[in-house]
């Protein structure tokens, strides 16, 4: 039994499972320990610089937020200006036209008065230039019917 149970042979065998355990740990875990070490750390650093280029991403879209809803409301106010500026020039133009109607209203009233006075005194300057030129021919000589009625054709075509 000596071949299987050898102690001497079982010892070397440890000693050679040891060794090669030593070997494997320098020469392959620890090399593959550090090689994984370090891209954790790489892994930790990226997530690192993710999350701060994440938090001032965050931060960038606040800010253009605020900037928006600042700048809307600034939008509104300035619509709300320009609303009330137009109403108040609209309301501006609408008494100064009202203010020139009445005046072209007031002028024109005074021109119609004045035509109809003027037209007024025509006609009576008209009628009495009428009145004696026909007095004038009736003094002058004897009417007769025919006379007569050619006095009044001749004073209708004057006064049309």
């Amino acid at each position: 039994m000596e071949g299987l149970f050898n102690p001497t042979s079982i010892m070397l065998h440890m000693l050679n499972a040891a060794i090669l355990f030593v070997a494997v740990y320098f020469l392959l875990f620890k090399p593959v320990s550090r090689i994984l070490k370090a891209r954790r750390e790489a892994v930790m650093k990226e997530v690192e610089d993710a999350r701060a280029l994440r938090a001032q991403a965050d931060a960038a879209l606040a800010e253009g937020e605020a900037k928006r809803d600042e700048s809307f409301a600034e939008a509104i106010d300035r619509a709300v200006k320009i609303q009330e500026q137009a109403k108040e020039q609209g309301e501006r133009i609408v008494v100064a036209a009202k203010r020139e109607a009445s005046a072209i209203i007031e002028t024109a009233r005074r021109e119609a008065e004045e035509m109809t006075g003027n037209s007024s005194e025509a006609m009576r300057d008209f009628a009495a230039s009428l009145a004696v030129d026909i007095s004038a021919k009736i003094l002058g000589r004897e009417i007769t019917d025919g006379d007569h009625q050619r006095l009044i054709d001749e004073f209708l075509k004057e006064v049309k």
